[in-house]
């Protein structure tokens, strides 16, 4: 490869351009898949919350989402918890709503298996919900849309206000912490009845 239009002095230099030319491309390419990568992810980010903009209005509290089942759970300052079915990323689908009756909640946590989801609501305590799904169908028996719903399975304050809750990989046992007193878990494998 040679560069035209450009006076070299010897072969060496030369050479010496040609790498810098290759290398300062490579780069170039590199930084190019970069930026990609995040225009992407920024798109994806923009996205959720354009679509979550009017819903929300500054007052998000806690999300999280689980990759598996493409579940998103949202809680908002008005105490509600909205679920999300966000398959098509540029359009997620509201699948179900619960309120927990508290101006504030601390902590969500969606199952492995996407059948439950965990609120820390507060002064309320730890909501235990069923995501239950329904297959909708046309007249023709071909599966049309799935309809969610959230029930309440159980329900258990404990200390003064819950600050986090998470569950075992079996969905058998609940961790939560409270703001004041600390560490409290409970079984639940039996009896859905929460007890801390």
């Amino acid at each position: 490869m040679t560069i035209s239009g450009l006076p070299f002095r010897s072969e060496q230099q030369q050479i010496q351009i040609q790498y810098m030319f290759h290398v300062g491309s490579e780069e170039l390419t590199q930084s190019t898949k970069k930026a990609a990568k995040y225009s992407i992810h920024r798109t994806l980010i923009m996205s959720i919350f354009n679509h979550l903009n009017l819903l929300l209005m500054g007052n998000l509290l806690n999300t999280n989402y689980n990759q598996q089942s493409e579940l998103l759970a949202v809680a908002v300052q008005t105490g509600n918890v909205f679920l999300y079915n966000t398959t098509f990323k540029n359009q997620f689908q509201l699948l179900s709503k619960f309120s927990t009756g508290s101006n504030l909640i601390n902590s969500l946590f969606i199952s492995q298996d996407g059948n439950w989801l965990y609120i820390a609501s507060d002064v309320k305590g730890v909501f235990m919900m069923s995501i239950k799904k329904q297959q909708l169908y046309e007249d023709n028996n071909n599966i049309n849309d799935t309809s969610v719903k959230l029930i309440v399975a159980a329900h258990g304050t404990f200390g003064l206000r819950a600050q986090q809750v998470i569950v075992s990989k079996d969905n058998h046992y609940i961790y939560a912490f409270d703001f004041w007193y600390g560490f409290f878990y409970t079984n639940v494998e039996e009896n859905i009845n929460l007890s801390f």
